[in-house]
């Protein structure tokens, strides 16, 4: 990568980043070897730092010390400020941060204390007097008598870098409180100040964290309305309490402890482990490992198997799960039952439990349904044991309605092979037949069975002849219809057949042109490879809806099927009209999302744009999506607008809830949505008041007269003013350009970089994208990239001023810019003035930017402070395992005497 190259869009995202580490005291961490550190002029490592209102704060001192001590060198040279910190930073507005024994205050230029030290960290003033300070974990806002003005909330980082360049907006990063939006009544939970974490509900109550420092908070719980029915300082407790009925189970030291909804303690005895239950029950573990299911008194009902598992799962009106002893089912009432088993295994069905024993080839123990009805006979289950089983997805039934659209539980294969299959039946009894030789596995009613004759019919959930055995072969039902094979004794032929059997009238034309069925639809497809065309066959109406004429059709679900037309995709009604009409734009497939609403995508990438369609009349609830919408309860869905942010749609594709902020993470629970948001950034002004709402996801570098700064959102960017606005609409990805009144866009259809003014207008194009070189800008000129990546300059009318030659080239500082020339001069750094004239002739490994016509370099590895002229005012040396300062010619200016390698100041030590 060019050293250039950094200077890029994302270059200007991350300046601000990048100058905490300059800007932010940050406590010192140099060892013995601190001196070897000190070899650059720039970056982390860097011992000397620019100047800043005449001063450069440099370091100095002994290596024999665990770290140096900072001074400030004036620009002749001479030490101003002795050095006595253990951390400095540059002049602004008068003063300097600075640190001693681990805390921060400000000295004046003479080195005078004007704010003792007594900070955790410190930032510079602006101009305005203003400056922020971390104290006590605290975000806070001092004048320059060292008031404090403002204390910002807990949730504020206090990692900020404060006001960047004396700017009067600081770059602040916020924790963002959670939100609970309902949908069934399209209002969003109203929260007290300083929430820091929601949970689900319980027992009717939402878990609230009330934040009391920066990372930590008490819990309580608010009641529908957002008032506190449990007040987080009546229960204090750090953990999630868990609430069942009037008694909260709450984690102390000494394990868990019950207190009442006021704080008071309900019980002595603390628990390793609880589990909320029903009814106001609960299930503990005691602190010697007992478990016990205690009432809603905290009575003890009963003692529970060893080794239940802590993480009981609810199943219709039980709580179920494993033990030692097999598997436990605690229901109301307390009722608990035990279905013994070694090595239990339970797997949880819709309407019934599984429970089986044994690591290999586990044997079935018994089936329970919701009821807690034991299915299984001891008969049964000593017949079960020359079986092999296999589940069907069937469901147990106490009576035998509608049996025939239902499967078996499971198919039984013999162990005996001389014996015929069998089913379990939804009342879960063995069912066979002699006449059986063989049943399919199928996952829709009915189950298909092939006789000892040959024939095939198919059975209902308690084995009975649903179709008889009269045809050759049945294909697998898809709805209404299935295949079914027909001889005559001498030829096969394929029909369709209904659920009971019947064969459906449909011409021989049509059944040789069907490619598929779909409820009650037949596709049909005529002609071959590409001129093949797809149709649709009604089979009751015994019609053609419509001929073949489209590329391919998918089969149909919830009324509407997708359709090929050309190359694009849309959806079709069962009408075989549009529903939703194919667009040659779309990326990919309509994808269905319930509710006859289908998603739809444009672009790729970062480019990706989706939006909701209806298929009832073709219109969208909701376009330019960032990403795929997530269904909320019935009729809504949680959307993320192309302009930022998350909300909440209705299913009439109206807005009923929405936030600015780009949401972290969301749960949703049916009707409820939990949006955590995380840190965000936004802009305090010097009261402390927010400019910038703390919606974006980066630090933001305001810059210019008009404090301009590229914000991040969304994995979009966007240039916003002071107050969060987008001063330039049409380029809304522009970076402003310092000391030029211009921005920087890119045109990624033309592959160019587009200058333009503060209104937006254009005034020159260059080829590349990023091939002006933002972070660059400077003194009325900016940098470009040309297409061998090599660099020059143009100004603010766009013209060429200095030519791309230079392999790297920093900002114009000072009327001087470094630059490297390898074809010329090697990889070492000189500078240049605004002609592209080398002014400083390229002498230094490592060079820094002009400031206060100063700069430092590092020439022959002595690090020097050089003027515009190239003229050497100062050098910083090791001698004697000693950092020093000497003049041009190596006489010592600090320490005032020159030291010996003995340590006596005797002379020049070499």
């Amino acid at each position: 990568m060019h050293h250039a190259e950094h200077f890029t869009r994302a270059g200007a995202l991350s300046a601000l980043a990048l100058a905490i580490n300059a800007i932010f005291l940050f406590p010192a961490s140099a060892d013995e070897g601190w001196l070897k550190g000190c070899t650059h002029v720039q970056g982390e490592q860097a011992c000397q730092q620019p100047f800043q209102q005449g001063l450069s704060p440099v370091l100095l001192g002994s290596g024999k010390e665990k770290q140096g001590s900072w001074g400030y060198l004036d620009t002749t040279g001479h030490l101003a400020i002795d050095p006595a910190f253990s951390d400095a930073q540059g002049f602004s507005n008068g003063l300097a941060a600075v640190a001693q024994n681990g805390r921060y205050g400000y000295i004046d230029q003479r080195g005078n204390w004007v704010i003792p030290a007594r900070f955790s960290r410190a930032t510079p003033f602006n101009a305005e007097g203003t400056a922020l300070v971390e104290a006590d974990g605290r975000l806070l806002l001092i004048d320059k008598q060292g008031a404090v003005t403002r204390t910002l909330p807990f949730a504020v980082n206090p990692e900020s870098a404060g006001f960047v360049g004396g700017q009067s907006l600081a770059s602040v990063q916020m924790q963002i409180a959670p939100a609970l939006w309902q949908a069934d009544t399209n209002r969003a939970l109203a929260l007290p100040d300083d929430v820091m974490a929601l949970e689900a509900p319980q027992s009717g109550l939402t878990p609230v964290q009330q934040r009391d420092s920066r990372t930590s908070g008490y819990w309580g719980y608010l009641d529908e309305t957002g008032r506190w029915a449990i007040e987080p300082m009546s229960i204090k407790s750090r953990t999630l309490p868990v609430l069942n009925g009037d008694t909260l189970a709450v984690q102390g030291k000494n394990g868990w402890a019950f207190i009442n909804r006021q704080g008071a303690v309900r019980s002595k005895q603390t628990y390793k482990a609880v589990t909320a239950l029903p009814e106001g029950n609960w299930l503990v573990t005691t602190q010697e490992g007992a478990r016990q299911l205690l009432n809603a008194a905290l009575e003890k009902q009963q003692d529970l198997p060893a080794g239940l598992d802590a993480t009981l799962r609810p199943w219709h009106q039980w709580w179920v799960g494993t033990s030692d002893q097999g598997v436990v089912m605690i229901g109301p009432q307390n009722s608990v039952q035990l279905i013994k088993a070694d090595n239990a295994r339970l797997d949880i069905q819709p309407q019934a439990l599984w429970i089986t024993q044994g690591k290999e080839n586990p044997r079935l123990v018994q089936i329970v349904d919701s009821r807690g009805v034991s299915l299984l006979s001891e008969a049964t289950l000593k017949a079960l044991a020359g079986y092999q089983v296999k589940l069907l997805g069937g469901q147990p039934s106490p009576d035998d309605a509608q049996a025939e659209q239902r499967l078996p539980l499971a198919v039984l294969t013999p162990s005996d092979k001389k014996q015929p299959p069998a089913l379990l039946t939804a009342h879960g009894e063995i069912f066979s037949d002699p006449q059986w030789a063989a049943i399919e596995s199928d996952t829709a009613a009915p189950l298909r069975i092939r006789t000892q004759t040959q024939k095939t019919g198919a059975v209902d959930a308690n084995g009975q002849w649903v179709i008889p055995p009269q045809f050759v072969q049945i294909q697998p039902f898809e709805g209404a219809y299935g295949w079914a094979t027909v001889t005559d004794g001498k030829t096969e032929s394929r029909r369709i057949i209904d659920r009971s059997g019947n064969v459906m009238d449909v011409p021989t034309r049509t059944l040789q042109m069907a490619k598929g069925l779909s409820g009650g639809l037949l596709l049909t497809a005529a002609g071959e490879g590409a001129q093949q065309r797809w149709g649709l066959w009604d089979i009751a109406g015994k019609r053609e809806i419509i001929a073949p004429v489209y590329e391919q059709i998918e089969p149909f679900s919830n009324g509407y099927a997708l359709a090929r037309s050309g190359t694009a995709w849309g959806v079709i009604n069962p009408a075989g009209g549009w529903a939703i009409a194919p667009d040659a734009e779309q990326s990919e497939k309509p994808l269905a999302m319930g509710n006859g609403l289908y998603l739809t995508t444009t672009g790729t990438g970062e480019a990706r744009r989706y939006q909701l369609v209806s298929a009832e009349n073709g219109l969208p609830l909701a376009e330019d999506l960032l990403e795929k919408p997530r269904a909320v309860g019935r009729d809504h869905w949680l959307v993320k607008p192309a302009e930022g942010g998350v909300a909440l749609l209705d299913g009439e594709g109206r807005t009923v809830m929405a936030k600015a902020v780009p949401v972290e993470k969301a749960n949703i629970e049916g009707d409820r949505v939990l949006l955590n948001f995380g840190q965000r950034f936004g802009a305090i002004n010097a009261q402390g008041e927010w400019q910038v709402a703390p919606i974006y996801t980066a630090p933001l570098a305001f810059t210019g007269p008009r404090q301009w700064a590229v914000a991040q959102r969304d994995q979009r960017t966007t240039l916003i003013d002071s107050h969060g606005g987008q001063p330039i609409p049409d380029a809304p990805g522009a970076v402003p350009l310092v000391g030029m009144v211009r921005v920087a866009d890119n045109d990624p259809a033309a592959q160019q970089s587009v200058l333009r003014d503060f209104s937006g207008r254009e005034i020159q194009r260059f080829a590349g994208l990023d091939s002006l070189v933002t972070a660059t800008a400077s003194e009325g000129l900016v940098g470009l990239r040309g297409a061998d990546n090599r660099y020059g300059f143009v100004n603010a009318e766009g013209k060429t001023v200095v030519a791309p030659a230079f392999d790297q080239l920093g900002p114009l500082k000072n009327a001087r810019a470094r630059a490297v020339k390898r074809a010329t001069f090697g990889p070492l750094n000189g500078y240049i003035d605004k002609t592209g004239r080398f002014v400083i002739k390229p002498a230094y490994s490592d060079a820094g930017e002009f400031s206060d016509h100063r700069a430092w370099v590092v020439h022959k590895g002595v690090t020097q402070m050089i003027d515009t002229n190239g003229k050497v005012q100062a050098q910083l040396l090791v001698r004697c395992n000693q950092r020093i300062v000497t003049d041009a010619k190596g006489h010592p200016v600090w320490p005032a005497k020159a030291v010996t390698c003995a340590g006596s100041p005797q002379g020049a030590g070499k």
